[in-house]
């Protein structure tokens, strides 16, 4: 009797402590849940009062072209621009004569807005048909093309300093050269419109004055091609420095201070084995260059060697 009195003791107490646990389990789950979902309507609420900033979602311009356009492709950015004028249109030749395709890409004058680009391969040249007008001009270039929003995904940018003027019914042209093996150094050779250069059978040049009120004639020194500014107040020949470099002209060069425009700048003067223009050969001739000058001019050193005629509009060149 009393050893089934204690089993049956054991039994009920057994229950208890199952009920207990079974409780206490159940208690825990309640608080948990509980306590996860107010802590859930804690976090709702808080980004209700401050919202997280949404993810940028992917737009054209991160879709990068399966492979690079065609030479000469164009892109119209701004097609209601380029049909701004009723005047006849004029032309501007570019070649690429970089180690690097590039995009060559018109803008405004100040660089704000893009008019039109033009895909160009390196050692090829295309002719754009432009309304006339002031442009200015930047160039994507790089390695690895991706759109034409991005330009190249590895590339540089370099813009072009001066400003193009395309004239009624003229042809201006502009060569992209490169002054070293990155993707950044290029340079500039711009021959502006209307630069009609013709030697008559007397072995005379005649040039038209450009817009910028200045006279400008193209040549080459040691067959590098240039743009020079005739300057008569220019005592020797002055060549970009960016020009000098590339022709190894920087390397043994007599230093000297030269006045500009923007005062005194330590420079350097050298001796071009050759300079011509309008079909004109000059050897031997001293040329100076500076860091800062980028403009290259025809100074006295080779004008006095040449009769110069000039009326508000025309200056022939000829031999004496």
């Amino acid at each position: 009797m009393k050893r089934r009195m204690l089993q049956t003791r054991a039994t009920q107490s057994g229950k208890v402590v199952w009920l207990v646990l079974v409780l206490v389990w159940a208690g825990l789950f309640y608080v948990s849940y509980h306590w996860k979902l107010f802590h859930r309507v804690e976090i709702m609420m808080a980004g209700a009062e401050n919202p997280a900033p949404e993810l940028p979602q992917p737009g054209f311009k991160d879709v990068c072209d399966a492979q690079a356009p065609p030479h000469g492709m164009r892109f119209k950015a701004d097609a209601e621009s380029m049909r701004r004028h009723n005047a006849k249109p004029a032309w501007l030749d570019i070649e690429n004569r970089h180690y690097f395709p590039v995009m060559a890409l018109l803008t405004s004058p100040e660089g704000d807005v893009e008019y039109l680009g033009v895909y160009l391969q390196q050692g090829a040249g295309t002719r754009l048909k432009v309304p006339v007008g002031d442009y200015g001009l930047a160039i994507l270039t790089g390695r690895d093309w991706c759109n034409f929003e991005t330009g190249f995904k590895d590339g540089q940018v370099v813009y072009y300093e001066g400003s193009i003027g395309a004239r009624e019914g003229a042809v201006s042209s502009m060569r992209l050269m490169p002054v070293g093996y990155q993707e950044k150094d290029v340079m500039f050779s711009f021959n502006p419109g209307g630069l009609d250069q013709a030697r008559s059978s007397g072995g005379t040049l005649e040039l038209s004055r450009q817009h910028n009120g200045h006279f400008h004639v193209a040549g080459t020194v040691n067959g590098y091609p240039v743009t020079f500014m005739i300057d008569t107040g220019a005592t020797i020949v002055s060549i970009p420095y960016s020009v000098a470099r590339n022709l190894g002209l920087d390397k043994n060069c007599t230093p000297g201070k030269f006045s500009t425009a923007a005062g005194l700048v330590q420079g350097c003067t050298s001796i071009a084995a050759e300079l011509s223009f309008g079909g004109f050969h000059l050897r031997q001739l001293e040329v100076s260059f500076n860091q800062g000058g980028e403009q290259a001019l025809m100074g006295m050193n080779v004008l006095s060697q040449f009769r110069i005629q000039q009326d508000a509009e025309t200056m022939l060149i000829s031999l004496e």
